[in-house]
């Protein structure tokens, strides 16, 4: 049966190399083929995707804060030199792929327009070996695999691998820039999530205003160091996770002076029945003075969909507050 299939694929191989010799050039920006990273690079191209006016690139590398040799996140990369960048932080079981699978022809499609690089991050340390002791990672996908809520973790042994707000606040930013340096620009920087990421794209800012221009989050937990989800990753992997909880949840943060760059904008559905405590946390910010443009639109719940329908008015906030406007101009391409 094996060779019956592979002798099949050949056929069909041959017959589209055939069709191809007949068609006229394509239009096309770029070549799948090619790659966007330096001859010397430290990073490893996996996968490279063409969608509208734009590469979507995933990228492997080692991580000297993760403590892994093949931590993996995706760059979309417009056609025309990106302007500004947003850094989308995907949720709980999500991978640096995963919203681009979901939600991406309209994301890019949107992000090509804005000339806005997007960066997306793996939601773990992924592939860290286990070491004695070790049975199962908490909170574990897979083996090798957690669910860390953005944190750098302080008890031993998982202070060793999970350092995700640093890997996302420190070493994926330097990497950006050393691979990117032609147009990433540090100080034109966003940062979104979705569920967990969301949330984590709320304390990044909340605790880094200078970092970045603008956030916001779609069905985030907004409560995390009393909502139970969360809590189990902070007794997990904290030592004191009564008081270390506090620098990773909105509620807290707000409460104790900590503010935004600029207004937060936040969907979350009205069916929502994982991330909750949105009424406390308006509470708070009516207290605290940070401006918040919270939306609960009627009958979604806490998955892709709602992604993929409010996706585009995220990105045009932050293009916005990035200071980015469409650049897309009707130009011949040379090739047709």
């Amino acid at each position: 049966m094996a060779n019956v299939l592979k002798e099949a694929m050949a056929e069909i191989a041959k017959l589209n190399e055939q069709d191809r010799t007949k068609k006229k050039p394509v239009c096309f920006p770029g070549k799948l083929e090619g790659s966007p990273l330096k001859t010397n690079s430290k990073l490893k191209q996996i996968e490279k995707n063409h969608s509208h006016a734009g590469f979507h690139y995933r990228f492997e590398h080692k991580s000297d804060c993760l403590h892994v040799d093949a931590q993996r996140f995706s760059v979309y990369i417009p056609d025309q030199t990106p302007a500004a960048t947003l850094y989308i932080l995907p949720g709980a079981k999500g991978e640096d792929h995963s919203l681009a699978k979901e939600v991406g022809a309209l994301m890019f499609k949107v992000a090509s327009e804005l000339a806005l690089a997007l960066v997306f991050p793996d939601s773990s340390p992924r592939g860290y070996a286990m070491e004695e002791g070790m049975v199962a990672a908490p909170l574990a996908v897979q083996k090798d695999h957690t669910i860390p809520f953005y944190m750098n973790a302080t008890k031993a042994p998982w202070s060793k691998y999970v350092n995700m707000y640093d890997y996302v606040l420190k070493e994926l930013p330097d990497i950006m820039l050393q691979e990117f340096g032609d147009w990433y620009n540090p100080s034109k920087v966003s940062i979104m999530g979705h569920s967990m990421g969301g949330g984590g794209a709320l304390v990044f800012a909340l605790r880094n205003p200078e970092v970045y221009r603008s956030v916001s989050a779609i069905s985030p937990p907004l409560r995390q160091s009393i909502q139970a989800f969360p809590k189990l990753a902070f007794e997990a992997f904290f030592s004191d996770p009564a008081s270390e909880s506090k620098k990773h949840c909105c509620y807290e943060l707000v409460k104790a002076g900590h503010k935004p760059p600029g207004p937060i904008l936040i969907h979350t559905g009205d069916r929502e029945h994982i991330a909750s405590s949105g009424g406390d946390f308006e509470d708070i910010c009516r207290e605290k003075g940070v401006l918040l443009d919270a939306h609960y639109p009627v009958d979604f719940v806490h998955d892709h969909y709602i992604c993929g329908t409010f996706i585009e008015e995220h990105l045009r906030f932050h293009a916005e507050k990035l200071q980015i406007l469409s650049k897309r101009g009707s130009q011949a391409c040379a090739v047709c």
